[in-house]
């Protein structure tokens, strides 16, 4: 698969195979849920060794093709210590925290916790 988010079937079909793809993923509760004919909503877990785990927030658009992550927020975390997140939201004291626009997905945030 070339492009993930190039139709919602491959974005889907990425997340339902992550932990085919990621060795270092132990378990994934994920899923992506359609919302009427345009929208859907990913939520839940990716569970990596250590006990760190990433909680997926995404909601999708897909009226026009390429799929776009319209809104996204990603937590990292070890145990009960939150250790990092990713969100739209400007952080003027922590300018690393925030993903770029077109960086905001799933992809770009297993690379950055493995």
């Amino acid at each position: 698969m070339t492009d993930a988010l190039r139709t919602v079937e491959d974005y889907e079909l990425f997340l339902y195979t992550l932990t085919e793809r990621f060795s270092s993923l132990r378990r994934s509760t994920v899923t992506l849920v359609r919302r009427g004919s345009s929208l859907a909503r990913v939520e839940g877990e990716l569970h990596f060794d250590r006990g760190i785990r990433l909680v997926v927030r995404e909601r999708l658009v897909f009226d026009r093709l390429p799929v776009v992550i319209a809104a996204y927020a990603y937590e990292a975390w070890q145990g009960d210590e939150k250790l990092y997140w990713y969100d739209p939201q400007p952080h003027p004291n922590e300018p690393a925290s925030a993903l770029t626009p077109g960086s905001g997905w799933l992809a770009g945030a297993l690379q950055r916790s493995c």
